[in-house]
């Protein structure tokens, strides 16, 4: 199960969280939204409804930026922010006094209160007395507080009150650097981060599994006409099933499903409501049956079936696999409880297909390249006016790679669709390039 996760704030703090992501939180999936100056919050109020329509949450990488936005917009999804804490201002005081020899009272800081800081001077036992105007008070929905902030460390320094300033917006700390007054940016902690994005994921984790319902999808590859190629040919037959194979295990991985093979062309997908509906954009885009019906000549049928319980929507998934059988391959039914079905689903069409008839199917039937390519190579014909085209024309054309290119082209050899004819010198340093011609005609 996995979490898609905004991100939203200053890019430094958001490159500390990125690190721990990547090492620690594989299963989190996560989209940066950069905000280097809260005094362009109105970016992130603006699409705010659009970040929550692509994440599952959001995180803010500090509470104020937290604060500021959750006064204006009421969240539709949950919204985190890191956590402070106070192990993160005495990494920082250790840092300025003991890392830099700065006197403890010679810091200027923002974030943490007068009672944070005597509550670290009674912890280490530290007898100073806390000058409280190197405290910066300030509050979050004044219009101008960041400014005032920097305004406020500004002058500390300026006037000899402090060495140096200590603050926990990411925005200011770059604004106090250019202006060459030495400070320190109080990113959170290594545990401060983790613990926050532990209880994130096991929050999200328990969202998902409560308001998740499990479906099964039932898949079935159909029987090879007596009428292909195919047919009789057990070599090509396992090619094909081991493509279908692929495309079903690839589908399972992107909605993150245990697959079930139960025999030679049955196979069951186990996963969550959630998880299908946003691969097939809530089951409008089959995208299992659209990568069978563009790259493979023989066809499949799924019937997706919901439950409360496992063997219900095992049970459910069959109902609408057998609904399907009375249908023309690349077809799903979908069968809820209480004997609602929906269906059929088609593989979505390009409307600037070109129509497809039955020459070019029994070409890739014969040849086992997709109908969807065979009609491409044809428009292609009809477009330039000739039939003779080199492995990179075919595969700019065709919008694939080469290596993809050259393995269509040894199909329609073997098929005997095409055949190389000559070779063309692109350049005096280079290898010629081989000129394919390719014959689709009846």
């Amino acid at each position: 199960m996995y979490i898609k996760l905004g991100i939203i704030g200053h890019k430094l703090r958001i490159d500390h969280i990125i690190k721990i992501l990547d090492n620690s939180f594989k299963n989190i999936k996560y989209t940066c939204y950069y905000l280097d100056d809260l005094s362009h919050k109105n970016i992130i109020l603006e699409n705010i409804k659009e970040m929550e329509d692509e994440n599952d949450c959001l995180l803010f990488t500090g509470s104020v930026l937290y604060q500021i936005i959750s006064k204006e917009i009421i969240p539709q999804k949950s919204w985190y922010h890191l956590q402070r804490d106070n192990s993160n201002l005495t990494k920082n005081i250790l840092k300025a006094t003991l890392g830099k020899g700065i006197s403890i009272n010679k810091i200027s800081l923002d974030t943490y209160s007068f009672k944070d800081l005597k509550k670290l001077y009674n912890e280490v036992e530290i007898n100073e007395e806390i000058n409280k105007n190197l405290i910066a008070k300030y509050n979050i929905l004044s219009k101008d507080f960041q400014l005032d902030l920097i305004k406020f460390h500004t002058e500390n320094y300026q006037n000899g009150n402090a060495d140096i300033c200590l603050t926990g917006l990411s925005d200011v700390y770059t604004h106090l650097k250019k202006n060459n007054i030495p400070c320190i940016n109080m990113h959170p902690t290594y545990d401060s981060i983790f613990n926050s994005l532990t209880q994130l994921n096991l929050n999200q984790i328990a969202t998902q599994s409560i308001t998740s319902k499990l479906v099964v999808l039932a898949i079935e590859i159909d029987e090879i006409s007596e009428y292909s190629v195919l047919y009789n040919n057990e070599y090509n037959i396992f090619l094909e099933k081991t493509e279908i194979s692929k495309q079903i295990y690839s589908f399972a991985q992107k909605i993150q499903g245990v697959v079930m093979e139960t025999g030679v062309k049955n196979y069951f997908i186990f996963c969550t409501d959630s998880l299908l509906e946003r691969e097939t954009n809530k089951l409008r885009n089959f995208t299992l049956l659209n990568n069978i019906s563009n790259n493979i000549s023989s066809t499949i049928r799924v019937g997706v079936g919901y439950g409360l319980t496992v063997r219900r929507s095992k049970q459910n998934s069959i109902l609408a696999l057998n609904k399907s059988k009375s249908k023309d391959g690349n077809v799903a039914y979908v069968f809820y409880d209480h004997d609602v079905f929906v269906g059929p689903l088609y593989p979505i069409v390009n409307k600037n297909q070109e129509y497809i008839d039955d020459h070019f199917y029994k070409i890739s039937q014969k040849s086992l390249v997709g109908i969807k390519k065979i009609s491409q190579l044809a428009n292609m014909i009809n477009e330039k006016g000739k039939n003779r085209f080199t492995s990179s024309e075919l595969s700019e054309y065709l919008n694939i790679s080469t290596r993809s290119t050259n393995r269509i082209i040894s199909k329609l050899e073997q098929a005997g669709y095409a055949n190389v004819c000559g070779k063309k010198i692109v350049s005096s340093a280079g290898r010629p390039s081989r000129i394919i011609e390719i014959s689709l005609s009846e």
